[in-house]
């Protein structure tokens, strides 16, 4: 049996609530597959709140801190969290897991006792010594797996006013590539049909609004159909997603951040995830933030969290 790890996340914010929903919601079957990473004191009062009860065996128990769950400090919330993501890496490394879920990270809190981090897919990637990984989001809108939407991040985490410095035409070649594979390794897509996105209003105009579709956007574009990948853009935003129920593509490739992600977060409200492409094995997360406005108030909606262990558990069947 393949394990699917699952890290807790900030204790201050929803990821304990969810996982423990998560948790109450699988079936038993799912259930015995799960190791959960995370601080003793956390999950307890998550499970307490939730009225749920863990298995101790499936608990990898990496912190205890001192209640009450709720006011853990800043730092300590920072240092919990990490504890509980480190252990969970080192477990994949070992192959104890097949497959990891994480629960939503604060980046500012961890970055005042790690000010290198970025987030969990520059983390993995850093920590496994791999150059070239890709955030693709998907959501099954439909029962069918090929009727999902895919939507991968040429950037991530990058600030608006960097992401033309970022771009290049071997990195936006090289997510065209790591989507066209993953569409048929992982969701068993034959020739499937990428759009690429433009980066400027207008597609740059001819260069009148930017040059990066013409010396950037456009050749990558040209590499990957030399390479025999179905791939059409730059297309502009607007055109790509005016059908918003009916998108004639299996995978949208983004610029940007935002750019990807509020479509799709419009067309896929609460079910999105996060698959982190270039890994030497599964890692989703569910496509939403720590939302410490309701974090300890069991108003959390673990629907996201659920679609995530669902979706690495397809995965996971795909791939063997």
């Amino acid at each position: 049996m393949t394990h699917i790890g699952i890290t807790m996340g900030d204790p201050r914010g929803i990821g304990p609530e969810i996982v423990a929903k998560t948790y109450n919601i699988v079936s038993p079957e799912i259930r015995q597959q799960l190791r959960i990473y995370g601080d003793k004191t956390v999950l307890d009062a998550a499970a307490r709140m939730t009225g749920i009860s863990f298995d101790p065996k499936q608990l990898v128990i990496t912190s205890s801190s001192i209640p009450p769950a709720g006011s853990i400090s800043e730092p300590n919330a920072a240092h919990i969290a990490l504890l509980a993501f480190d252990a969970a890496i080192e477990d994949a490394k070992k192959g104890l897991i097949g497959a990891l879920v994480t629960a939503p990270v604060n980046k500012r809190r961890i970055q005042c006792i790690k000010p290198s981090f970025q987030g969990h897919t520059e983390y993995l990637a850093a920590a496994f010594g791999i150059k070239d990984v890709v955030m693709m989001f998907a959501c099954h809108r439909h029962a069918n797996v090929h009727s999902a939407l895919h939507i991968s991040l040429v950037t991530s985490h990058v600030p608006l006013k960097e992401v033309s410095s970022h771009l290049s035409k071997n990195r936006i070649f090289t997510t065209i590539l790591m989507s066209s594979l993953a569409l048929q390794n992982y969701f068993k897509k034959e020739n499937p049909r990428i759009a690429v996105l433009g980066l400027n209003p207008h597609i740059g105009e001819n260069g009148a609004l930017g040059s990066e579709e013409k010396e950037i956007i456009i050749p990558a574009i040209e590499k990957a159909r030399k390479e025999g990948i179905m791939c059409i853009g730059p297309l502009l935003t607007e055109i790509i997603f005016k059908n918003i129920k009916n998108i004639d593509y299996d995978c949208i490739v983004a610029m940007y951040h935002d750019q990807g992600l509020t479509p799709m977060k419009i067309i896929c409200p609460q079910k999105s995830v996060n698959i982190t492409l270039g890994l030497p094995f599964i890692r989703t997360s569910p496509g939403h933030g720590t939302a410490e406005d309701i974090a300890w108030t069991n108003q959390a909606n673990e629907t996201s969290m659920v679609s995530a262990v669902e979706m690495a558990l397809q995965l996971l069947k795909n791939i063997t």
